[in-house]
C-alpha cells in the first residue's frame, strides 16, 4: 500500500517496558486490561492452519496466551514491516487502555520503494505476509478480549459529535455509530468538504484512543 497503514495491535519490545509508550512516556496513569485469554483446541488449530509463523504458534503451546507474548508478537510484526521499508508513524505504536496496541504506517514514499527496487505489487504482497506471519491470527484473538467497550465507544462518538457541532456541521448530538457513518457519506458523496470531519475523528482518537466511528483516515 502505497497510503498510510493503521491497525490495532500490539507492541513494546520487552514486558519489562511495557509501562512506557512508544516515545517513552510513562502509562502509570492509564489502566490497561491485560488479563491472558485462553485458547480453545480450535483455535490452536486455526493458527497452525493458517500461515502463522512458529514464534507465535509457540506462545500458544500452553492454551494461553499473556501480554507478553502479545508484546513481542506485535513486534516481530512491526519488525517484520519494517524490514520491508515502512516505519511506524510518530508517537505509534501506542498501548490503548483497553490492553490493545495501535500502530500507525507512514507512506510508503516513492523514494523508499525506488531504493528498493519494489513495484507496486510488491507493497500489498509484503504486508500480506508480515500480517499473515505474525499479526493475523494474533489480533483476532487478543482484541477480542481487548477491545474499547460500548461505553468507551459511544462517549468517543458523542465526543465527535460535539467537536462537530462547534464546527459548523449540522448533527444530532447523540448519534450512533451508524448514523453518523451515514452521515459522514453523505457529506463526501454529495462532494462537500469532510475536513472537518476528518479534524474531529483525528483529534478524537488521538485523544480517546477510538473515534467510536468506525472510520478510519491514513496519515
Amino acid at each position: 500500500m502505497v497510503a498510510g497503514i493503521i491497525t490495532g495491535l500490539a507492541c513494546t519490545h520487552d514486558a519489562s517496558q511495557s509501562d512506557q509508550s512508544s516515545n517513552g512516556t510513562p502509562l502509570s496513569n492509564v489502566q490497561q486490561r491485560r488479563e491472558a485469554v485462553e485458547l480453545s483446541g480450535a483455535t490452536l488449530e486455526s493458527l497452525k492452519s493458517g500461515g502463522t509463523s512458529e514464534i507465535i504458534l509457540a506462545f500458544g503451546e500452553d492454551g494461553v496466551i499473556d501480554f507478553a507474548e502479545y508484546e513481542q508478537g506485535v513486534f516481530a510484526f512491526v519488525a517484520c514491516m519494517e524490514g520491508y521499508g515502512w516505519a511506524a508513524s510518530p508517537g505509534y505504536p501506542r498501548l490503548a487502555p483497553c490492553g490493545q496496541y495501535q500502530v500507525q504506517f507512514a507512506p510508503y514514499t516513492p523514494a523508499t520503494r525506488e531504493a528498493r527496487g519494489a513495484s507496486l505489487t510488491d507493497l500489498p504482497s509484503w504486508e500480506a505476509e508480515c500480517n499473515q506471519r505474525y499479526w493475523m491470527g494474533l489480533g483476532r484473538i487478543w482484541n477480542a478480549r481487548h477491545s474499547p467497550s460500548e461505553e468507551e465507544e459511544q462517549n468517543a462518538r458523542y465526543s465527535v459529535a460535539s467537536c462537530l457541532i462547534e464546527a459548523g456541521v449540522e448533527i444530532p448530538e447523540h448519534p450512533d455509530e451508524h448514523r453518523l457513518f451515514d452521515l459522514f457519506f453523505d457529506e463526501m458523496n454529495a462532494g462537500a468538504s469532510v475536513d472537518r470531519w476528518v479534524e474531529c475523528i483525528r483529534s478524537v482518537k488521538e485523544q480517546q484512543f477510538t473515534s467510536g466511528t468506525g472510520i478510519e483516515f491514513a496519515p
